[in-house]
């Protein structure tokens, strides 16, 4: 099957995900910045929105397990610095939580 430049930068941050989580030589890393275009690629070509499909550390009560270590970073190209240009909301995906946190918990209970 013959890709467009799109598909295949799709299925390489895929890839990158994928070896991000199981290769031995990431273990020592924490995170893994995916860009803009990779993130939509994946959301266009693949219908994978991570953004959706992960949870953000503030709205996770506990771990399991200690996985609260590696997470996506997602960076915004239009930031002013290196710094800025991290969004470090979400990233955790399910098999890493435990618990999530009681959001919208009415008062009256």
């Amino acid at each position: 099957m013959k890709l467009n430049l799109d598909e295949k930068q799709a299925f390489e941050a895929l890839q990158k995900i994928i070896d991000f989580y199981t290769k031995e030589e990431q273990e020592n890393k924490e995170y893994l910045a995916l860009t803009t275009r990779e993130y939509r690629l994946l959301k266009k070509i693949l219908g994978i929105d991570l953004k959706e499909a992960t949870y953000m550390k503030k709205d996770i009560e506990t771990f399991v397990r200690s996985k609260d270590i590696k997470h996506i970073e997602f960076l915004n190209p239009f930031a002013l610095s290196n710094y800025g240009n991290k969004i470090r909301k979400y990233g955790y995906f399910p098999f890493q939580v435990k618990k999530i946190k009681e959001l919208n918990k009415p008062n009256n209970e």
